[in-house]
């Protein structure tokens, strides 16, 4: 059965955003609590009050092909007096808006997307995406490079309808995971990187030209409970701060010294104080690995740590991401859900 979704909008809500942001949220799994439901939907509304606070931002949202949403009736009666203003006004009919929720596609008919809060809440199925960037290939296969050539087409159609506007992107990585990328987490952390690439870059012409001031993505706890810590690594370095996910107002900025920091914690948990040190030194010494490649290159940290440690590598890797879970499940608040 489709579940249907009511939008909340808290006209009161203020956003800032001064620089580009690569956002990182972690939300409980979906299960009832009390008379209220944990998950992506229940945590959709305090994004949108969020973002959507600030005259000054779109938002695009992903949702499944199962969840229908609408506005409330205040916000309806609302955009009925800003349409009445725009007709006595004489303001052109392009800027008029439907009273009730729509489809349109813009350039492409295919790439259908639904536009609500006078076209600054933009509606993407995951299945719109996912055909779109199969239609890039040859293949059946969506690629993570294909994926995100798909949402820069999305932004700028978004652009088009909103000229004056920054935008702001809140996607599901788990939704992308098992709708597009075939649940595999090696082309999740591809598709991340990918977007850091074209977007995190400060002095991205890209970023700059289309106005886009934040991207959201949401994972599920379970996720980076599975994940193992060359994983864990990845994730975080590919994202500039962790979001709250009771209060979107609240986040936690993640620089690559404390990164290493909680490395260095996990290793002198079972190690011993200072053990961090000799950890490091000895991967410099033996195999010029510095911090710079133990962040950009995990996979061979925690190759080249197996060989150094020997027998207690194990513990120390489990230790390691023990720690930086931890640090994602408290920025993101939701340990105790």
């Amino acid at each position: 059965m489709a579940q249907h979704t009511q939008i909340l909008y808290n006209r009161y809500s203020r956003c800032t955003l001064l620089s580009f942001g690569h956002s990182f949220l972690v939300f409980p799994s979906k299960r009832s609590v009390g008379n209220q439901t944990n998950g992506y939907n229940a945590m959709i509304p305090r994004l949108l009050a969020h973002y959507l606070g600030s005259k000054n931002n779109v938002v695009i949202l992903l949702i499944d092909d199962k969840t229908s949403y609408s506005i409330p009736a205040k916000l309806r009666e609302r955009e009925k007096r800003i349409n009445q203003q725009a007709r006595s006004s004489k303001v052109s009919s392009k800027y008029q808006r439907k009273p009730e929720n729509y489809d349109v596609g813009v350039e492409d008919p295919n790439f259908s997307m639904r536009y609500l809060e006078s076209d600054r809440l933009v509606l993407m199925k995951i299945s719109n995406l996912r055909d779109q960037a199969k239609s890039e290939g040859d293949s059946n296969q969506t690629t993570p490079e294909m994926l995100t050539k798909k949402w820069i087409k999305a932004i700028r159609m978004v652009r088009k309808k909103n000229s004056q506007q920054n935008i702001v992107i809140i996607s599901n990585s788990d939704l992308i995971t098992a709708g597009i990328l075939d649940n595999s987490l090696d082309m999740l952390l591809k598709y991340e990187q990918g977007v850091a690439k074209y977007f995190r870059n400060a002095e991205s012409q890209l970023t700059k030209r289309l106005r886009i001031k934040q991207v959201v993505c949401c994972y599920d706890k379970t996720t980076i409970e599975k994940m193992p810590v060359s994983y864990l690594i990845s994730a975080i370095s590919y994202h500039d701060s962790l979001l709250d996910y009771s209060d979107p107002t609240n986040m936690t900025k993640m620089e690559d010294y404390r990164l290493l920091g909680l490395i260095s914690k996990g290793i002198n948990k079972i190690m011993g104080a200072g053990s961090d040190k000799l950890v490091f030194h000895t991967l410099k010494a033996m195999y010029n690995l510095d911090d710079d490649q133990i962040i950009s290159n995990p996979r061979l940290f925690e190759e080249k740590l197996g060989k150094v440690l020997g027998k207690s590598a194990k513990t120390v890797i489990n230790s390691i991401a023990n720690e930086l879970r931890k640090e994602i499940f408290e920025g993101s608040i939701c340990s105790s859900n």
